[in-house]
């Protein structure tokens, strides 16, 4: 990773740090968007969206289309990460090259997490309207995964245990 990489990734953690406080991310525009994502891999935790930042191809470091929350046993939830996104309509389908941040492509492309595709067809599955690019980035909560890895074994819906 670069200087300006770790510089960005640094600024990405004092920009989100207010948002530890959850009630922080909703005065700002953020969505409750997902209920618990998670697999036998790991977590990814609760998603919050600010939807007027996420369709478009800005990749801001100290502004996260997306932040990653833990639930809680206490029904609290604990901010773990932030996430970046970018619709795959805004990339050139020519060269379908994956936007990057901190010296990382986005992973990609993936269909659209609320969709189901046993409700789709085909075409509707590879409509790039459908699909999209994103990076998780485990700032908030170490993920012996990789910083970069989509899925965390520490992230677990503690509120559901």
């Amino acid at each position: 990773m670069s200087k300006q990489d770790r510089q960005d990734l640094a600024a990405a953690k004092a920009a989100t740090a207010k948002y530890q406080d959850i009630e922080n991310a909703y005065a700002d525009g953020y969505v409750h968007e997902d209920p618990y994502a998670g697999i036998e891999a790991g977590g990814m935790g609760i998603h919050l969206t600010r939807f007027d930042i996420s369709g478009d191809t800005v990749l801001d470091p100290t502004q996260p289309e997306n932040l990653l929350y833990e639930p809680q046993k206490d029904d609290s939830y604990k901010l773990i990460g932030i996430e970046y996104h970018v619709d795959a309509s805004q990339v050139n389908p020519e060269t379908d090259a994956a936007p990057s941040i901190f010296g990382q492509q986005l992973d990609g492309t993936m269909l659209n997490h609320h969709l189901d595709p046993s409700k789709m067809t085909c075409e509707d599955i590879n409509d790039r309207a459908n699909r999209h690019y994103d990076l998780h980035v485990w700032v908030w909560e170490h993920n012996p995964s990789g910083l970069f890895s989509m899925w965390n074994p520490n992230v677990t819906d503690k509120s559901a245990q």
